[in-house]
């Protein structure tokens, strides 16, 4: 017989560890997720990027053991969550750029924000656009967002991981205020290879 142990661990910051073990293998694993599920795209490469950052809400999650899950004990509030939701756009131009935000959708779900972001000029400029459930013990969520862009339509289809502890230091900050993103070499590379890397 084959055992494998998980252990899902959560609190009041929006956090979740995971602690599994594999009887097979004898080997253990330890994550501590954050509370952040974020991704990114370019809409102009090298010029207009966006995110889409999602930030757990829920105020206590319990303490569960993988048994008692594959038993049935979870109830809809353990599972249940709100995630704030928040669009961002960095824009490395010398000009705004205004950016219509008409839908965002996850999972059935839809917010239709029909807000303009006015991208400011080599900033970084967010807005929140509403809250969607999402899953306590969830590690991604897929999410797509509607935009026009200089008067054309389009969207984007991301799939957003939430963030290990350990990795989100070394990705671009999800703080919500707007910060100066001066268009350096090292700064443009890095937000590429951020960007690149969460489609």
């Amino acid at each position: 017989m084959v055992l494998s142990i998980t252990v899902l661990a959560g609190c009041s910051s929006g956090t979740m560890t995971v602690d599994s073990y594999s009887a097979q293998t004898r080997q253990s694993s330890h994550k501590v997720y954050s509370k952040y599920y974020d991704a990114g795209v370019w809409l102009v490469s090298k010029h207009l990027g966006m995110s889409v950052v999602v930030d757990h809400e829920k105020n206590y999650v319990p303490i569960l053991h993988g048994i008692q899950q594959s038993f049935g004990a979870l109830t809809p509030s353990d599972l249940e969550a709100s995630g704030k939701t928040t669009v961002y756009l960095w824009n490395f131009d010398a000009q705004t750029h205004p950016v219509k935000i008409m839908r965002v959708s996850s999972r059935g779900q839809s917010l239709a924000p029909n807000k303009i972001i006015n991208a400011s000029r080599k900033q970084r400029t967010g807005e929140v656009v509403g809250n969607i459930g999402i899953c306590n013990y969830g590690t991604e969520l897929p999410v797509t967002v509607e935009y026009e862009l200089d008067g054309t339509s389009g969207n984007v289809h991301l799939t957003l991981p939430r963030r290990e502890r350990t990795r989100i230091s070394k990705l671009i900050s999800v703080q919500g205020e707007n910060r100066p993103i001066h268009g350096t070499k090292r700064r443009s590379a890095d937000c590429d290879k951020a960007m690149n890397s969460r489609c």
